[in-house]
């Protein structure tokens, strides 16, 4: 569930503010090579808060930033193995410019940091393995590009970089 609140348009000065709630409760059942059923019930309980404002410093130059905090709480249970707990808590933000060289043309700049809550992954218990654990996944991004609008379309181009931390993969 998520809820937002946000300000009217009118003004220099628009804001938004949410929370977000999700809730999950997943039971499993895994068939492996050898045919052993490997039973689990994952649950996921994870919440946040944020909030985002937008300032337009002139007609042409918006600049917003923005703060979302997250917590993340998962629990895997298996009679074949012990009970597997990850939790983690992380502070993502965004700050942007958004410059209008003419009301058919902008240039923008955006900088954010994100994150992936931890993971539990069972599917080894089916082969009677343990469940493996994955540390929370951050990610730095930087982007600078330009929008268009002609007659008959849009056109974009962007740069941008980023560097993650603590990559989660899944092999299947």
């Amino acid at each position: 569930q998520e809820i937002r609140l946000a300000s009217p348009d009118a003004g220099p000065i628009t804001w938004q503010l949410g929370a977000f709630y999700f809730d999950s409760k997943l039971p499993i059942i895994t068939v492996g090579g050898a045919l052993n059923p490997a039973e689990q019930k994952q649950t996921n309980e994870s919440w946040a808060v944020f909030g985002q404002g937008t300032w337009a410093a002139t007609d042409r130059l918006k600049l917003t930033a923005g703060v979302r905090y997250t917590e993340d709480d998962k629990t895997l249970t298996s009679p074949a193995t012990a009970t597997v707990k990850a939790s983690d808590n992380f502070v993502g933000w965004d700050v942007s410019a958004n410059y209008e060289i003419t009301s058919d043309l902008s240039v923008y700049a955006r900088a954010a940091e994100a994150y992936r809550g931890p993971s539990i992954q069972g599917c080894d218990i089916a082969f009677f393995g343990t469940p493996s654990v994955a540390d929370s996944e951050k990610a730095l991004s930087f982007e600078v590009g330009t929008k268009a609008v002609f007659d008959k379309g849009r056109i974009s181009a962007a740069a941008f970089q980023y560097e993650v931390s603590d990559m989660q993969l899944t092999v299947i």
